[in-house]
């Protein structure tokens, strides 16, 4: 083998290679734009979300950290958990009835 016949072969072999890599990543990028959408959270989302919601999310979003998510997975269970405790109570004080817990959750 000589010395040109083994830098066509590098040169087919780096051609082969980036060929794979563009398919590859076409394939990706197809995939994500398929099975991904952009979500915004609001003020508006939800009734339950708060600043300690916002700034947790924030912070995940910041860093990347599993703990962070974490901590944003519970700071939202513990303010949904309070705010429908919350909203359960003002309405079982106030009408004093239970069916009228429905209403509210239909709205």
């Amino acid at each position: 083998m000589n010395m040109s016949s083994t830098t066509d072969m590098i040169h087919i072999y780096l051609q082969n290679v980036w060929k794979n890599y563009v398919l590859v990543s076409g394939l990706f990028t197809d995939c994500w734009a398929t099975y991904t959408k952009r979500i915004t959270v609001t003020s508006c989302s939800k009734e339950w979300w708060n600043n300690k919601c916002r700034t947790a999310l924030e912070t995940y979003r910041q860093t990347g950290k599993w703990s962070d998510w974490s901590l944003f997975c519970s700071t939202t269970r513990q303010t949904k958990k309070q705010f429908f405790d919350n909203r359960i109570t003002e309405i079982a004080s106030t009408n004093k009835q239970p069916w009228d817990l429905m209403s509210w959750v239909k709205q």
